[in-house]
């Protein structure tokens, strides 16, 4: 039988996110209707940010696997939060059980939680071997498994991350569908693309794996003349036409196109800042890659998520970037509330008169820029800066 796929996550203690992420992540921890694969993509980038933890063990949509994690990286208040989920706790007494493996537990709580577990028939105690179901080595056992089931490695590949290692057990896996290469070949790093790029009658079995690696701009000048070459092993008519970025990434799942947000091209982040997935949108503004060129263009877009628009208003980079301020301010689908914090003060008479005229933004907003046109010009700070 092939090895399943075993639900992991990640080691206790990454790094808090940033103060803007993390606002969007407890928004995201908080809502009943999430989706239950990206609970654990807030989890995993959670840290042991306490309140997010506590608002995951708080809301009914957050999956067992989450819960039991939270139970084993978090605080005294965020496992009292859980160990009041009785009905959860029922359902699924691996939760209880986790909580129950802290040391520190309040003894009240402890009480609880093991009369609870006793109610059900389920011994306070996990078995020995029920950590072994979180980290990476699980992983890795299944990407190195030539006879893992495909759909196995798949998951592997939505669930490991970055993870190097990981990543070149499956390119070197003969079982690993395609879809997973192609993924690899998105967001993979050199020395793993340089694996795959040796996989040539893989690359000319479906030549949008090779068209990935040339979307990687990790892909050195070496590694795209070998890709180039396999496709033209292909003929002429197959080398001339790369499948569409956007076809590639339509099939991947959230967790992959959220690695790919944070590590794929600047076309790539042009078409994930529209995902329909707020969280995959808002990956891209916090890329490390993105640049302040595309920020402006985002900033011009009237047909992205809103919270993407309000990420970066409220992002230290871009606050003295005028020109990007001068796009948030003149973007109907920047929140009023937000466009009005954006410091109209510092605008010219000529910038706010051109603000005041612009029909597509906010009735609240023309006339705050009118109050400071007139503020302007009673003090006669005609000779203001523009942007």
């Amino acid at each position: 039988m092939a090895d399943e796929p075993a639900e992991t996550l990640p080691e206790a203690g990454p790094a808090p996110p940033p103060a803007g992420k993390r606002d969007h992540l407890l928004r995201i921890a908080s809502d009943p209707r999430g989706d239950p694969e990206v609970f654990r993509l807030v989890v995993q980038q959670a840290g042991t940010d306490d309140e997010i933890l506590r608002a995951l063990a708080r809301n009914p949509a957050t999956p067992d696997e989450v819960l039991v994690y939270v139970a084993m990286v978090g605080s005294q208040a965020a496992l009292a939060e859980l160990a009041a989920q009785t009905p959860r706790i029922r359902a699924n007494p691996a939760i209880g059980q986790a909580i129950l493996r802290d040391p520190h537990l309040d003894p009240g709580v402890r009480a609880g939680i093991t009369g609870l577990l006793k109610e059900v028939g389920a011994a306070p105690e996990a078995p020995a071997a029920a950590p072994a179901a979180f980290g990476r080595e699980n992983l890795l056992k299944i990407a190195l498994n030539p006879q893992a089931d495909p759909a196995a490695l798949n998951i592997v590949a939505r669930e490991t991350g970055a993870d190097e290692e990981v990543f070149l057990a499956l390119v070197r896996n003969a079982r690993a569908p395609d879809d997973t290469l192609v993924y690899i070949g998105l967001v993979g790093p050199p020395g793993v693309l340089k694996e795959l790029v040796a996989q040539t009658a893989r690359l000319q079995a479906n030549a949008s794996i090779a068209n990935a690696i040339l979307e990687n701009p990790d892909a050195d000048d070496g590694l795209r003349v070998k890709v180039r070459a396999a496709l033209e092993g292909l003929g002429a008519e197959a080398s001339k036409k790369p499948v569409p970025l956007f076809n590639l990434i339509k099939g991947m799942s959230t967790g992959q196109r959220l690695a790919l947000a944070m590590k794929g091209n600047k076309d790539a982040r042009m078409i994930l800042v529209k995902d329909p997935n707020e969280m995959v949108a808002l990956e891209v503004v916090y890329s490390p890659r993105i640049t302040e060129t595309e920020v402006l263009a985002i900033a011009q877009m009237r047909d992205v998520n809103e919270n993407v628009l309000r990420a970066i208003s409220g992002s230290k980079l871009y606050r003295g970037n005028k020109p990007i301020i001068w796009a948030l301010l003149n973007n109907p689908k920047t929140p009023t509330g937000v466009a009005m914090g954006l410091g109209l003060g510092n605008l010219s008479e000529k910038e706010l008169e051109l603000l005041v005229k612009n029909r597509n933004i906010s009735g609240t907003l023309q006339r705050a820029a009118r109050a400071a046109l007139d503020k302007k010009r009673a003090r006669g700070g005609g000779g203001g800066r523009g942007h």
